[in-house]
């Protein structure tokens, strides 16, 4: 994958996000996690984080599924229950 295709592939992502995953941790915020720690912020940044860590090993040559990782991170609280 060039950088080019990583690019639009973040885009793409991005807006699935917003309207998929994120109404999931509003949810969180609503029900059990009114200050946040396991809600949108939280699981923006871990999916930010996780895409500048892929696209650093990918430009030193590792072989990187960003699709995997980046549904991997966003989804990794959505079945919390509590904060515990």
């Amino acid at each position: 994958m060039n950088s080019k295709d990583i690019k639009q592939s973040w885009k793409t992502f991005t807006k699935e996000f917003a309207r998929h995953i994120l109404p999931i941790y509003a949810k969180h915020e609503a029900d059990f996690d009114p200050w946040g720690f396991h809600g949108r912020r939280h699981i923006t940044r871990s999916v930010i984080f996780a895409e500048l860590l892929a696209r650093f090993y990918h430009r030193v040559g590792e072989s990187i599924d960003f699709e995997g990782i980046r549904i991997a991170v966003s989804f990794h609280d959505s079945g919390r229950k509590g904060n515990g």
